[in-house]
């Protein structure tokens, strides 16, 4: 972009005193006015500051203040002034806009070509004067007329050889300018340049012969006597009408003489010819190279998240606002490809990217800087975020909220997960992380959240930060933009000259954003000299799209709300059934009853992401599992109301659990006793790509396919679909090999599927995002479906009419939540989508999805394979990038956004008939929580366990003694083994083999003595809401 245009006008306020000079024909300080006008044409090179008219680029742009040409500070409409007054405010070192810079520099990132008009003045006997653009003679300026020298390499500068073709005549024939490029049209190397041009006989000519000569206000500065002096004031005495203004001019015009040019343009001069001789000099700084952030569109280098990725306005209207979603080039570049001509992106899983309103919440927010910087200086107060919620009163972001500079993004980080001490690290980023966990600061697990979704943010880095040679980071001239105080697109227009229409409206929507933030810190004392880059970005919206999936089953006819038949067996059957050992607890439950719901599947086979039209969700059939308590059981609650009324004596409150990965309904019988002897029903279903509704690998047969007998496993979809070789198959009428619930367990004719869960960690992170939505919709439709809210029996809901003879129902007013390891990752979202559900506890889930998959020991050879798939390595920039992007598509399906509104900021309630508002004004109630987990987890590693808990809130956390001490109680639970050290929590060096270790799996493992604990635990909170005991351990 052009940059040198926009100066000009800071000029025009230099000094009265040279508008008075201009208007003079002075030839010396004091010479004889002349009587009679020249009768020989003058050619000179312009320097008139009164009308912008100097070289460039100059010295003498920082001599004026910064709002000097822009009185008021800032325009609504169109304001070159205020434009040019703001790039030159970037380029100068103001203390003060409102007074004159100590200095300036121009940038070392673009070719700053110099540019000098020259004109020529006729003058006829009758006084009318015209001015032309005169015609040089280019064989004129030669090494003994014409030089540059740079004062920092004490040398001349070789610029490229003037031709004619860099010589322009004004449209207006007024004048001519010479523009003079550095060799290759690259950048001048920092320093400071001196550029003289000699004039008169022995100088530069035109064709016609006639000698350049200094302007009348150049020339007067050439001659060697001070300005400031009486003496030499007498025509600037006669000019301005008084002794005092005359010597006001003479001492600003004396600045110039003595401060510009009498030390470095005249004796550089000199070693060449009399300065005297001058037809003009110039001086100029280039500025150093410093680091800075880099946004290089080139390279595809650029901030993550920036809303430089997104479209801020629309293409065919840029007055109008854009869709806000990401670009199909920011898309591209997203899935590592590159666009068509065209602009597409022939990469189909660009698409999924295109449909993004925003970015993660909780993923890093990663600036590349162009050389490496020290993590230690990236701190709270060099590195700061706005919440722009409300755009007119920006708020910081708090500090405790983030952790700047995780060790993880520096040169401590170790590859066991340790990181060394961070005072000498180095980084080729400046990163900071909501809602995770660095080793660096082992407190950040207990204090960060996440991001708002769909909410506004600033992103301020300030010169505070420093690289590696200690020096402080800086900008690139582009990216100061976003710092000015005025508009750059106004009217329709660019109003930045060289700044194309479009990318200035999109730089203007960011600027806008950006400007109450620095005009709060500039209040406060950072003004935005300090500050080397700002910009903004937009979280995806998350909270509203997941309230509406769990109303959607509501949005279908009632017939879609009715279960099909049901079939009841004894638990001793249902446990032979689906493979689970006769000696798990059993005597509390009445019966197992086993019906289906329809529920509706949003997953497009084609995509494997959601069909983006809900209208398209496809009916399909599942199987429910549901586990009753006795009659008589006494922990049954009594019916009240018109259930009471019709006769039915009990009321049981419904608990829904949900199962882990790569498992299925039927794990529900291994708790199902608890939950009966509390007093409860216990339902559960497959969530999706689990059990019954598992997928095999197409292609596949024997005993990879994972189906009975070794069938093929076959798909009607065509290669490539969903991003897979081989997409999802099924084995027919083969049916599934499947495997019991308990090992060791015979009978199984329908345990769980050798194939469940395929298909859901794979490098399709949509598909991944949306198997983890589906479960919204699945079990708000299984309360929904079972949970019937009736009006007088009989009923036609066939569990209803099942269990009401027995004297025994479900309370449709009681739901109840528990999930175990994905059942409470992705319980999250279904407890804080549904306002049936009330009470909820969660059993050794974390967050975020992204953190516990690349961090969990469990994993690490399904991610590496993963890594290793997408050509990324572990510990490179490349990674930390794969980490963000991961996480800004999981995001709308991580519990991490999700969990801090289930206590206190409750989502909406969109469901009339049970209390709420389609137009979702009316919050759900607060839901009660508690979180269990267990001690060197290796499967939800401890870290994003307790992420996961300090976002419910549930505590008090482990931070302490009082958390270990014998009596403490809580909402949250930590399952410990022997010989646990209280001294040591947080450390497992030795992996599940640390003392005090506990097994993931626990909770539903029959041998494990803490099983009991937890599931006793879990009942007796939600029946109670009494605090828990904040340790459990085998002695307990």
């Amino acid at each position: 972009m052009t940059t040198l245009t926009v100066e000009r006008a800071m000029l025009r306020s230099l000094s009265a005193a040279v508008a008075a000079l201009a208007a003079l024909a002075l030839g010396a300080c004091e010479p004889p006015v002349p009587q009679d006008p020249p009768t020989t044409p003058v050619v000179t090179a312009v320097f008139d500051p009164t009308t912008a008219k100097i070289p460039l680029p100059n010295d003498l742009v920082f001599f004026s203040a910064a709002n000097g040409v822009c009185a008021g500070g800032d325009k609504t409409a169109a304001a070159p002034a205020c434009i040019q007054a703001d790039l030159v405010t970037s380029f100068g070192h103001f203390a003060d806009a409102n007074k004159a810079a100590t200095f300036g520099e121009f940038p070392n990132d673009q070719e700053v070509p110099i540019t000098i008009d020259f004109t020529r003045i006729d003058i006829d006997a009758s006084h009318n004067i015209t001015t032309s653009a005169p015609d040089l003679d280019f064989s004129t300026i030669t090494s003994s007329t014409f030089l540059i020298h740079i004062s920092a390499a004490g040398q001349e500068e070789l610029p490229v050889a003037v031709t004619a073709s860099d010589y322009v005549k004004a449209a207006d024939g007024s004048h001519g300018t010479l523009t003079i490029h550095h060799q290759g049209h690259t950048p001048w190397a920092p320093g400071s340049y001196v550029l003289v041009m000699r004039g008169g006989d022995k100088g530069v000519k035109t064709t016609d012969q006639k000698p350049v000569t200094a302007s009348q206000v150049f020339d007067l500065l050439v001659q060697d006597k001070p300005l400031n002096d009486p003496a030499n004031l007498g025509l600037l005495k006669a000019q301005l009408g008084s002794a005092e203004k005359a010597l006001e001019a003479g001492m600003q015009l004396e600045l110039l003489r003595s401060l510009v040019y009498g030390p470095s343009a005249f004796p550089i001069a000199d070693r060449k010819f009399p300065h005297q001789e001058l037809a003009i000099a110039v001086t100029f700084k280039i500025a150093p190279t410093v680091t800075n952030v880099v946004i290089n569109a080139a390279t595809g280098q650029v901030p993550l998240p920036i809303d430089l990725l997104r479209e801020l306005v629309k293409p065919t209207d840029l007055t109008k606002p854009g869709s806000g979603n990401i670009t199909a080039v920011a898309a591209c570049a997203l899935v590592g490809t590159q666009p068509l001509p065209n602009g597409t992106c022939p990469n189909p899983a660009a698409a999924g990217f295109q449909a993004l309103d925003g970015f993660s919440t909780t993923g890093a927010i990663l600036a590349p800087t162009s050389d490496l910087i020290r993590p230690s200086t990236v701190t709270p107060t060099s590195v700061l975020l706005y919440d722009l919620t409300d755009p007119a009163n920006p708020v910081q972001v708090p500090p405790a909220s983030l952790i700047h500079e995780p060790c993880e993004f520096t040169s401590a980080a170790q590859a066991n997960g340790t990181c060394t001490s961070a005072s000498t690290a180095l980084s080729p980023v400046i990163a900071v992380q909501p809602a995770g966990g660095t080793a660096g600061d082992p407190t950040s697990v207990f204090r960060t959240k996440p991001l708002k979704d769909a909410t506004d943010y600033a992103v301020i880095i300030t010169t505070d930060v420093l690289d590696k040679g200690g020096n402080p980071i800086g900008a690139e001239t582009p990216q100061n933009l976003l710092k000015f105080s005025n508009p750059l697109f106004a009217s329709g227009a660019s109003t930045v000259p060289g700044l194309d229409n479009p990318t200035a409206a999109t730089l203007e929507v960011m600027r806008a954003k950006l400007k109450p933030v620095l005009d709060k810190l500039s209040a406060a004392g950072t003004g935005r000299g300090k500050i080397a880059i700002a910009y903004t970005f937009r979280t995806q919206t998350i909270l509203k799209t997941g309230a509406q999936l769990g109303a959607l089953p509501y949005t279908t006819p009632a017939a879609t709300g009715l279960p099909g038949a049901v079939t009841a067996s004894t638990a001793s059957d249902a446990f032979t059934k689906f493979g689970v050992l006769q000696a798990v607890p059993q005597g509390n439950i009445d019966e197992i009853l086993e019906t289906d719901i329809t529920t509706f599947n949003l997953l497009d086979a084609a995509t494997g992401a959601f069909n983006p039209n809900p209208a398209n969700a496809a009916p399909e059939t599942i199987h429910v599992l549901i586990a009753t308590p006795k009659a008589t059981n006494a922990a049954v609650p009594a019916c009240t109301g018109a259930l009471l009324a019709a006769g039915i004596p009990k009321c049981a409150p419904m608990m829904i659990f949900r199962h882990g990965l790569g498992r299925g309904r039927a794990d529900m019988l291994l708790i199902a006793d608890s939950y009966a002897k509390a007093g409860m029903v216990t339902v559960a279903i497959d969530a999706a790509k689990h059990g019954d509704r598992s997928f095999c690998t197409s292609g596949t047969s024997g005993a990879a396919s994972g189906c009975n007998g070794g069938a093929a496993c076959t798909t009607s979809l065509p290669p490539g679909a969903q991003g897979d070789t081989a997409p999802p198959g099924t084995c027919g009428a083969a049916g599934f090999v499947k495997q019991p619930v308990t090992p060791g367990a015979t009978g199984n004719t329908d345990g769980i599927p050798a194939v469940s869960g395929n298909y859901l960690v794979t490098a399709n992170f949509f598909r991944t995002r949306d198997t983890f939505r589906q479960d919204i919709i699945d079990q708000s439709q299984l309360v929904r479906a079972i949970a019937f809210v009736p009006t007088n029996p009989p009923t036609a809901h066939t569990v209803f009419d099942h269990m009401a003879p027995k004297g025994l129902v479900i309370d449709p007013a009681k739901i109840f939540y528990s999930g175990q390891s994905l059942g409470a990752i992705q319980g999250v979202a279904d407890v804080a989508t549904n306002p049936r559900i009330s009470r909820a506890g969660f059993n050794v889930g974390g967050g975020t999805v992204t953190d516990v998959f690349t961090t969990s020991p469990a994993f690490a050879a399904q991610v590496n394979a993963l890594l290793a798939g997408l050509g990324i390595t572990k510990g490179t920039a490349q990674y930390l990038q794969f980490l963000v992007v991961a996480k800004m598509v999981l995001d709308p399906a991580d519990p991490i956004n999700f969990i801090g509104h289930l206590t206190a900021n409750t989502l909406p309630n969109l469901l009339p008939p049970l209390g709420g508002n389609a137009n979702g004004t009316v919050p759900q109630a607060p839901k009660k929580i508690v979180s269990q987990m267990a001690n060197c987890d290796q499967v939800v590693p401890n870290p994003f366990g307790l992420v996961y808990a300090s976002n419910v809130p549930t505590g008090p956390l482990p931070t302490g003694a009082t958390f270990f001490a014998p009596g403490a109680a809580g909402t949250f639970q930590l399952f410990v083994g022997p010989n646990f050290n209280p001294a040591n929590f947080g450390a497992c060096p030795q992996g599940s083999s640390t003392p005090g270790a506990v097994s993931h799996g626990f909770l539903l493992n029959p041998a494990d003595p803490l099983a009991q604990k937890a599931q006793d635990a879990l009942a007796g909170f939600v029946m109670s809401t009494n605090t828990t005991p904040t340790v459990l351990s085998v002695v307990q």
